[in-house]
């Protein structure tokens, strides 16, 4: 469950609205979320307080690498690949299945090469 940038806002402003309602200075703040803006005008000593407040709210989304390879091979280099004819068309669809368990192969082992 990933929490939408609207979700963060709202939390965001439920926290600055207690944190303001605690405070006996005044101050005030306005949230422009669209503009990724906040206004704040209060004492330092609170300021400093509502950085922290907005440093717990900004944490990068999490994210995920992923990477493709892609291999792109001809009927004939398949052919002189794995050394057979490609006149049946049983015998065509058996290579094309083993070419491609063989090009997996073979990305697992540059991605490992890679890796190390």
């Amino acid at each position: 469950a990933f929490e939408t940038a609207k979700e963060t806002d709202a939390d965001l402003e439920t926290a600055l609205k207690a944190f303001f309602e605690k405070t006996t200075t005044g101050g005030s703040y306005n949230l422009f979320p669209q503009r990724n803006v906040l206004l704040v005008r209060d004492t330092l000593s609170n300021i400093r307080e509502v950085e922290k407040i907005v440093a717990t709210f900004s944490k990068p989304p999490k994210q995920v690498l992923i990477e493709a390879k892609f291999l792109t091979v001809s009927e004939e280099e398949a052919a002189e690949f794995l050394d057979e004819d490609t006149d049946d068309e049983d015998a065509e669809a058996i290579r094309d299945e083993l070419l491609m368990d063989k090009a997996m192969d073979l990305l697992v082992r540059l991605a490992e090469i890679e890796s190390v």
